[in-house]
């Protein structure tokens, strides 16, 4: 049952700002107030509800009295009990209470009901104490009452379904509601089992009520009693949005987890930069309550948002789609479902896809070697999209940048499961900050200039990121990379891998020298060991290696050096050089051997089998 409530957030939240996006390394505690929901409301939507913030939070809501009359009880169904539950958007309970049959009129009161709709489900029981079996049910959604009527075992007139007169997008759902009616206009209790549901249009309907729309037009969802009572309501069904942008830029914010906090400011970000509507930006965010410390979220459940322009410190941006709380962001399906959604929604001549979350580059966690993750790692599934799925979540799409506001993602084993799917690949070798991407200095130069080449617009990422005056002290990378040369860097790996295999015992002291040497990122001796793969050609041919190590060497930096097209860094992080590789030892390599062998770069190389033998 769904009755879309949005819950109120708290404020002065503590969080933990992780060097964005790896759990259990250098988490530095910060005192973070997250952005508070003014008023305590929240409201319906299907389509177009403003969810706004500020920097305080009040507790507010309504006195629901709700009022059941036993004196009736001339009809069935009938009960010793009742159990009331006030339902928020994704079903879950606001409030209960349970009633005994007293033989009289008996009234209860629920406190800080919110004030926007929610659903009211009340079931009938056959013992006391919501106990026995279910006799009865009856199930209306409201909006701003204070008051709720209902008689136990009158007569039945007519039945009522709400919501009503509902708008709803292509591809959304929405769980209908029915009651019946007394002559006096109460609400009474239907029995299980006697409603039938049917719809005629542009929806459809399950069973147990739940409305589908499935293509733009308009619809009839329509109840039926067993008794003949009838009652409809109809259902207009819009794509959102038929004009077409210069760009359409897609983020996937994964806040089911850990980083909940720093989803707020970044959307505060795109709503400074979202004024020219040849650039628009489409967010599905994703936080539930509970999940990864958040204790009283804005909502609890998975939205899309429309970006609206805003210069304040509220998110005044337009919902136009929930979809509970049961989305799970750690699957590569929904990946693809939100992209398939955006552009049937929102098209435009290009596209821009960034994937927002814990990033672990290619392979599991050092610290938890159980568990395999590559990104968006969702907390309330346990789930995340492994760098091998990333063709599962790109099937049938193509956009024009592809980024991560992720850690680690820019490695050569990432790039080429995307290089199909994607002209511009742009990501960090290294850990982001929390807060991730500024939005507003990266978005800036789309906004002024949409009409300028995909090439040159990736550049913003890279010179926004590193040059991000309060970035200046972390280390910072930042990388596009033009994936139509992905393919001869990955010959030029492979030439480089059999050069080694071929001299692996001239390697003993060299392999160890450039690990301790060369570039690497995240930490070290956290168990991952990514390097640049620049840096290490260059510390190959410069060693005292054979010369085919050399010539492959050699190749392999002019190959990364076509495909990297803008690269940038803090100083803290001089001498990258835009992507890295892994560049494990035997020893460690042995771990997780199976899981990269599904990996495009280990089945079109030998890289694989370098790391296999590597000292």
């Amino acid at each position: 049952m769904q009755a879309n409530f949005l819950a109120p957030p708290s404020v002065g939240l503590e969080q933990i700002m992780h060097k964005r996006r790896i759990v259990g390394f250098l988490a530095v505690v910060i005192a973070m107030a997250l952005i508070g929901c003014g008023g305590g409301g929240g409201g319906f939507f299907t389509t177009s509800t403003t969810a706004t913030t500020s920097t305080t939070s009040t507790t507010s809501g309504l006195d629901l009295t709700y009022t059941t009359n036993w004196t009736a009880e001339s009809a069935s169904p009938t009960g010793q009990s009742a159990r009331i539950r006030l339902l928020n958007e994704n079903g879950g309970v606001i409030t209960q209470r349970v009633v005994n049959n007293s033989g009289s009129t008996q009234t209860v009161t629920l406190t800080d009901v919110p004030t926007g709709f929610y659903t009211v489900e009340t079931q009938l029981f056959s013992g006391s104490n919501a106990t026995g079996t279910v006799t009865g049910f009856l199930e209306t959604v409201v909006q701003g009452q204070t008051s709720v009527q209902t008689t136990v075992g009158a007569a039945l007139t007519d039945i009522k379904v709400t919501p009503t007169a509902q708008s709803l997008v292509v591809g959304d759902a929405q769980q209908m509601a029915v009651a019946g009616l007394t002559a006096n206009g109460s609400l009474t209790f239907l029995a299980p089992n006697s409603i039938t549901w049917s719809a005629t249009g542009a929806i459809s309907v399950s069973a147990d009520g739940i409305v589908t729309a499935n293509v733009a037009g308009t619809g009839t969802v329509t109840a039926t009693h067993t008794s003949g009572a009838t009652d409809s309501t109809t259902i207009t069904v819009t794509t959102v949005s038929a004009n077409r942008s210069k760009w359409t830029v897609m983020v996937f914010l994964n806040a089911a987890n850990d980083l909940y906090g720093f989803a707020p400011p970044d959307m505060n970000e795109m709503e400074r930069v979202a004024g020219n509507s040849q650039v628009r930006f489409v967010v599905q965010w994703k936080q539930v309550q509970g999940v990864g410390g958040n204790a009283n979220p804005l909502f609890s459940g998975t939205r899309r948002y429309l970006i609206k322009p805003d210069t304040s410190s509220t998110i005044v941006s337009e919902v136009v789609q929930s979809l509970g709380v049961n989305v799970d962001m750690g699957r590569p399906e929904t990946l693809n479902e939100f992209v398939d959604w955006t552009k049937q929604n929102f098209p435009a001549d290009r596209y821009c896809l960034i994937v927002w979350n814990h990033g672990n580059g290619w392979h599991r966690e050092p610290e938890q070697p159980g568990r395999v993750r590559g990104v968006s790692y969702d907390d309330h599934t346990g789930h995340a999209i492994q760098t091998w799925q990333l063709p599962t979540a790109m099937q049938g799409q193509n956009v024009d940048v592809f980024s991560f506001d992720a850690c680690l993602m820019q490695m050569l084993e990432v790039i080429s499961e995307l290089q199909p799917y994607a002209p511009y690949v742009v990501a960090s070798e290294e850990n982001t900050p929390g807060y991730g991407y500024p939005y507003h200095v990266i978005f800036g130069p789309w906004t002024q200039n949409p009409a300028a080449s995909t090439r040159d617009l990736t550049k913003t990422f890279v010179d926004g990121h590193t040059g991000y005056q309060s970035y200046q002290n972390d280390v910072i990378t930042q990388s596009s990379v033009d994936s139509s040369r992905i393919d001869e860097l990955l010959t030029a790996v492979d030439h480089l891998a059999g050069a080694l295999i071929a001299n692996r015992n001239d390697l003993t002291t060299i392999a160890p020298n450039i690990r301790n040497n060369s570039m690497k990122y995240a930490f070290r001796g956290d168990g991952r060991y990514y390097y640049d793969l620049w840096d290490i050609a260059n510390r190959l041919q410069s060693a005292n290696t054979a010369a085919a190590i050399k010539t492959a060497a050699a190749e392999v930096k002019t190959a990364v050096e076509a495909a990297v097209v803008w690269n940038g860094f803090t100083p803290l992080s001089a001498g990258s050089h835009g992507i890295s590789i892994d560049f494990s030892p035997a020893n460690a390599f042995a771990q997780y051997q199976t899981d990269y062998s599904l990996t495009r770069l280990a089945r079109e190389t030998r890289w694989d089998e370098w790391l296999a033998i590597a000292p």
